[in-house]
């Protein structure tokens, strides 16, 4: 949530250090890391990620530092805790826009306040500003129309985000993961898998208007195939900085490294601009990728129209060469 109070307080000498100790480490990681293929659609062991929503697609993917709707249950379980209301949150992409790979999914979470008193400028308070805990629960399908064969991937996700102390938040989703097709093996049976993936995510202010986040995505995982050995999801880590220069300007970075072979998949940041506050947002990003042959960079684009208690997200993003962009929506929904 945007607060018009927040500035920056050039007198504290440790979110200075804090701030400057940040920059440091992402620099040192950058630099440390060798580069790798990423790819906004890009196949995770046997899932595709295609990213669900409009938001993170005019980010250029860059959603995970800033995300406060329940779609956090995908991109950042410790930022559920910034869902200051129940909500539910829908999403559809034709991907590349080939009328042969769509991507639905559908995320509600419920808030738990607390109502315990806090010391807070020199009076005791009820701490009824934030949640304590937020549960989450989420269904994404990928369908894929072979003409006559089909071929789908289901994720259902269970998981929550707690506020612990100093501002530290913490979130953890498991996911059971179900294939089915009408495709075959040799013998006649049809290919299908279930297995089950872990996320576990922090999230921490340095800073009034500067917050890191650290996402581990499959984390532990397993993919059991009927008629072939089972494998494990690649676990990836995303490290994301969220910076908040005004009350109506976000930008958030991040980099996606791969944790089983210890490369850096892509770099990706946005900024996030509310011309008109509560009724309209713009959006921007870009991501850079290394395709295993040659570099490039994909923007992003985008913008959200909110009435109350809806809201409706918008995003682009580009494709490869080869391929088309993919037009992402999504539809936000505050209970009231």
């Amino acid at each position: 949530m945007y607060s018009p109070n927040r500035s920056f307080d050039n007198s504290s000498a440790c979110s200075s250090l804090a701030l400057a100790s940040v920059f440091i480490a992402v620099i040192a990681l950058f630099a440390i890391a060798p580069m790798v293929e990423a790819d906004s659609g890009s196949v995770i062991g046997s899932f595709a990620d295609l990213e669900p929503g409009g938001r993170g697609a005019g980010l250029a993917g860059a959603l995970a530092p800033v995300v406060d709707d329940p779609s956090a249950l995908y991109w950042n379980p410790a930022r559920l805790t910034e869902v200051r209301q129940g909500g539910m949150t829908a999403t559809y992409a034709d991907q590349f826009g080939l009328d042969l790979v769509h991507h639905t999914s559908v995320f509600v979470a419920f808030p738990l306040y607390s109502q315990r008193p806090t010391w807070s400028e020199g009076e005791v308070r009820d701490e009824t500003d934030k949640p304590f805990m937020t549960w989450g629960i989420g269904f994404q399908s990928t369908s894929v129309d072979l003409d006559p064969e089909s071929y789908s991937e289901n994720d259902i996700a269970l998981g929550f985000g707690r506020q612990s102390r100093f501002g530290l938040s913490y979130g953890l989703v498991t996911h059971f993961l179900m294939i089915g097709s009408d495709l075959k093996y040799e013998n006649d049976d049809e290919v299908k898998a279930s297995g089950y993936s872990l996320d576990l995510a922090i999230n921490k202010p340095v800073h009034s208007t500067v917050s890191l986040s650290v996402v581990m995505k499959a984390l532990v995982s397993s993919l059991s195939w009927d008629q072939a050995s089972g494998e494990d999801l690649i676990p990836r880590a995303i490290c994301g900085l969220n910076w908040e220069p005004r009350a109506d300007v976000r930008i958030p970075v991040d980099l996606t490294y791969d944790m089983e072979n210890s490369r850096i998949q892509q770099y990706a940041a946005g900024i996030e601009w509310l011309p008109v506050s509560g009724l309209l947002t713009l959006r921007c990003g870009a991501r850079w990728r290394d395709d295993g042959t040659e570099t490039d960079l994909y923007p992003g684009a985008g913008f959200s129209l909110r009435l109350k208690p809806i809201v409706f997200d918008y995003g682009l993003a580009t494709g490869r060469d080869e391929l088309g962009d993919t037009h992402r929506f999504g539809l936000r929904f505050t209970f009231n």
